[in-house]
């Protein structure tokens, strides 16, 4: 059986949402993929008649993001986009939380909203969801049940059943970061739909011949 482990942070250059021409030194920061808490745990059991059970279960925490402003240009650099004032690159879940987000916006509508950025474009004031998640957790649970037929010394059969992701967690994706966009921090997919762990609730059995 595994232990839970701390993940060593994953940093560097962002080159998405908030990315700054002027200073490459902003575009610095922890990447998307920097998941800090792994647990992953799995054991197999024997069980009387032939019998044997096995489980795995999956956890990583939230990954960070950046909260951007899609088509504004307030720093004059050329590229859109720009990260919500008072931010860093993938900042929040890094340090940052909603209480800091609704803080900035304040402010944000405060000082900028109803002017025009560095590109003579209009900038609206923020409107944020009534509700809203910073990303999403991931969790599944995978149940195995086999049973062993020995029919003669050399011949034997097992009949699998196995179930994936036995909760039917949500597992969900697709937030954006966009303040400025339809959605924001709102899942629009589940991190897989495909068939297997961490997918929706699935079951496979399976008969294995060996001779």
């Amino acid at each position: 059986m595994a232990a839970p482990r701390l993940v060593r942070s994953i940093v560097g250059n962002n080159f998405t949402e908030g990315f700054s021409n002027d200073s490459r030194l902003d575009n610095y920061g922890p990447r998307d993929r920097d998941v800090r808490h792994i647990l992953i745990l799995s054991g197999l059991a024997q069980l009387p008649k032939r019998f044997q059970v096995g489980w795995f279960v999956t956890y990583n925490s939230k990954p960070p993001f950046s909260a951007f402003l899609g088509g504004d240009d307030l720093n004059g650099d050329g590229t859109y986009a720009d990260l919500l004032p008072g931010t860093r690159v993938n900042q929040f879940n890094r340090g940052l939380g909603k209480g800091d987000l609704r803080r900035l916006v304040d402010k944000f509508n405060r000082t900028y909203a109803g002017k025009q950025d560095a590109q003579g474009g209009d900038i609206p004031p923020i409107t944020l969801p009534s509700k809203f998640e910073f990303g999403d957790s991931f969790l599944t649970q995978d149940l195995r049940l086999s049973r062993d037929f020995v029919f003669h010394v050399r011949w034997r059969m097992t009949l699998i059943g196995e179930a994936f992701n036995l909760f039917n967690i949500g597992n969900l994706s697709g937030r954006s970061g966009n303040l400025l966009g339809a959605g924001f921090e709102q899942p629009t997919s589940r991190v897989t739909q495909v068939f297997g762990s961490g997918g929706p609730r699935a079951f496979q059995i399976a008969a294995r011949v060996s001779f």
